[in-house]
């Protein structure tokens, strides 16, 4: 970039974080790190939104969420279904919403506890069906009564789903690289006619970790190593191996959005693939996925979430040094682009309303939350604290670290609010945020509760410009934006950098 004498126009902050890049060589719309935002169609980042709690006591004596199942019946009565350490709950709906109130269903089941026994959850014929936990035995419920322990011929398998007429059940005990099917006529009966196993090259060391039905004729199936194709169009089932080499980390770590399956490798790398070619994805913020503790990397969750301006595949995943979920990676399915968020996901067990498109999500604290509520901007799940957000960019130079930057004014752009200010620090030479400057938010206007209705003209949201004279010279710059006040809305549309004519002088701070 050349900024004497010219403005350098910044309005496409949609690059995501690169923070795994050379701090001098990200390009103009990419942040060097990121927390908290996300990107916008027009090409800014707003403020993510926040969460509030389902549940105000805690459900299981505060044990961790391992499975939730948003069950909704014939007759449109609906539930929220779930596992928490070892009690089954249900929680009904009321006026179109879960009324708050978990109730134990447990009945004479026998479950194991422990935060990382993880329970796939499904719906067919109308019953909510449970498998997986540590290999206990799966178990329905019906909507009414208390759950009930499947018996008979099923197995007790880590992953399971409901594909085709049929339930599908993958690695138990005794046949860790076996997929078993059950028959048309009943969903529950593994012997009869009709049903039916598939051994997944039992013989190489490996398992089966999970399944990706991509549509009505193809499943694929992962183990660590490996991914195989199976033809569900009639029974007995043709099974195909597809790739060598490559597998899937968790039996969760696993997004299928419109015919593609997005996964988590076990070196912690997200692929994709339709059955036909393996994508990969920009290294862009690989130092955060190389950051994730090896050990935590089974227990990766994925899931697809959208709002009215983003399209997202997230991931919940460890931070180093936790043993347990606490950090969401985000792919931006639009922009092609990694984002993050530190705070507000320390999910355990996620289910997605589809009525309303709701996304519920079970913590460790025995408590559900509803995810990205509009206009909230703190997190429940944090103790109602405020949330934190920011872009940083990168270290640029006018084109070569011998030439000192001659830059005037910084000139922002961003969505007026009702109150709060926008936070501004810059720094030269790798020494960030040297300077602060807040801008204040606020569109004039009326007041609720003070000024009269029909006179006053009321305070609203619209764009405004803010000009900042830059103190300081130096060969790289740098620039940072966040909420001045945490919990307070922000929306960044960009900027421009005002570069001096030669013959003006640069103030020195010290």
């Amino acid at each position: 970039m050349a900024y004497i004498g010219r403005e350098i126009p910044v309005f496409d902050l949609t690059g995501g974080q690169a923070s795994n890049r050379p701090i001098t060589s990200l390009d103009p719309n990419q942040a060097l790190e990121l927390d908290n935002v996300h990107s916008l169609p027009g090409g800014g980042i707003k403020l993510r939104q926040g969460d509030t709690a389902v549940n105000s006591s805690a459900f299981a004596s505060g044990n961790a969420f391992t499975g939730l199942q948003y069950y909704k019946l014939a007759n449109d009565t609906e539930f929220l279904a779930g596992v928490a350490g070892t009690v089954v709950g249900k929680m009904d709906y009321s006026t179109g919403a879960p009324d708050g109130t978990w109730d134990t269903i447990t009945g004479s089941l026998s479950l194991t506890g422990g935060q990382n026994n993880l329970w796939h959850s499904f719906v067919a014929n109308n019953i909510a069906y449970f498998v997986g936990g540590a290999n206990d035995t799966a178990f329905t419920w019906t909507g009414t009564g208390n759950a009930t322990a499947i018996g008979g011929t099923f197995p007790d398998g880590k992953f399971g789903f409901f594909h085709n007429n049929r339930i599908f059940v993958g690695n138990t005990t005794a046949n860790p690289s076996r997929l078993a099917h059950s028959t048309l006529s009943d969903l529950e009966d593994f012997s009869g006619d009709g049903s039916g196993t598939v051994d997944v090259d039992p013989d190489d060391g490996d398992k089966l970790i999970g399944a990706a039905p991509l549509n009505t004729d193809v499943v694929l199936l992962f183990k660590r190593n490996s991914i195989h194709q199976l033809v569900t169009t009639s029974a007995p089932f043709s099974r195909f191996p597809l790739y060598r080499n490559i597998g899937l980390a968790g039996s969760k770590a696993l997004v299928i959005h419109q015919g593609v399956a997005f996964f988590i490798t076990p070196q912690g790398r997200m692929k994709a693939t339709n059955g036909s070619e393996v994508i990969d994805f920009p290294p862009d913020m690989d130092d955060v996925w190389n950051s994730i503790p090896k050990d935590r990397l089974q227990y990766v969750q994925g899931y697809f979430d959208q709002g009215k301006d983003f399209r997202h595949i997230k991931w919940i995943v460890s931070s180093s040094g936790s043993s347990s979920n606490d950090l969401c990676i985000v792919w931006d399915l639009d922009k092609k682009s990694w984002w993050r968020n530190t705070t507000g996901h320390k999910m355990n067990a996620i289910t997605h309303d589809i009525t309303d498109d709701i996304i519920y999500a079970g913590h460790y604290d025995g408590v559900t939350y509803q995810k990205n509520i509009e206009n909230i901007f703190t997190d429940a799940s944090e103790s109602g604290v405020g949330i934190a957000g920011f872009w940083r960019w990168g270290w640029h130079t006018d084109q070569s670290f011998q030439t000192a930057l001659q830059i005037q004014r910084l000139n922002v752009s961003f969505l007026g609010q009702t109150s709060g200010n926008l936070q501004v620090q810059y720094g030269f030479n790798f020494i960030k945020d040297k300077l602060t400057v807040d801008l204040d938010m606020t569109v004039a206007g009326g007041q609720f509760d003070i000024d009269t209705w029909d006179l006053a003209q009321w305070g609203g949201q619209s764009d405004d410009i803010d000009h900042l004279f830059i103190l300081g010279r130096g060969n790289a710059f740098n620039v940072k934006f966040s909420n001045a006040e945490i919990g307070q809305a922000f929306q960044l549309n960009g900027f421009t950098i005002s570069g001096k004519a030669k013959a003006q002088k640069n103030i020195e701070v010290s």
